[in-house]
């Protein structure tokens, strides 16, 4: 099934988890692009979680789509 971005709200913040299933990859992934190869950016840490901004997740998508 192919990666969509409806529901994505840009202005929100999501958890890993949140998006690891819009991307349809796992948690550890996620928090391997935030630590390691910084492909999501926007994001924060808040009580020891990492969170990412919606229009990250955005940006990724549409830079995974016109590869």
């Amino acid at each position: 099934m192919p990666i969509s971005k409806e529901g994505l709200d840009r202005d929100a913040w999501y958890s890993v988890a949140e998006v690891a299933k819009f991307l349809q990859k796992s948690d550890q992934t996620i928090r391997r692009y935030i630590n390691t190869y910084q492909t999501l950016r926007a994001r924060k840490k808040s009580d020891g979680r990492w969170y990412v901004k919606g229009s990250e997740v955005r940006r990724y998508i549409d830079s995974t789509l016109e590869e």
